[in-house]
């Protein structure tokens, strides 16, 4: 009985100094460079109780430079992505949307976001973009 235990330990020794290779590493953003944007922020969130979606948007730029931000609130229905809203914001630096739409039940929604920076003359400088999509299911 004692060689029994001592084995057992022994194994357990072994086993707990083999290094683990298939274990998870530690995930880290890739956030894009760019040379005229400072930040790109979107958010949608849908009230589950109320059906009032929460768009949100902002863009801002490392300089003095105008900035545009488009926001387009899209539903998934018959097979496509359909545009119900769209809401733009112009600024000077900065740029931001702050928006509400009542959802329905039971459909996919998403905000599609391009944001751009412009030089002093209207020539786009960078431009850069992403979709946030948000399930709002049924009662």
């Amino acid at each position: 009985m004692r060689r029994k235990i001592l084995s057992i330990m022994l194994i357990l020794m072994l086993l707990t100094s083999i290094p683990v290779f298939g274990q998870a590493a530690e995930l880290t953003m890739i956030q894009p460079r760019y040379t005229y944007i400072g930040t790109f922020d979107r958010d949608l969130t849908i009230n589950a109780s109320t059906g009032v979606a929460d768009c949100y948007a902002k863009i801002t730029a490392n300089a003095n430079y105008p900035v545009e931000v488009v926001c387009r609130f899209e539903v998934y229905w018959g097979g496509e992505w359909t545009t119900l809203r769209t809401w733009t914001d112009t600024g000077n630096m900065t740029a931001v949307i702050s928006e509400t739409y009542n959802a329905a039940h039971g459909f996919n929604y998403r905000i599609d976001v391009t944001a751009y920076v412009y030089d002093s003359n209207g020539n786009r400088l960078e431009v850069t973009g992403g979709i946030t999509e948000c399930y709002y299911p049924k009662n």
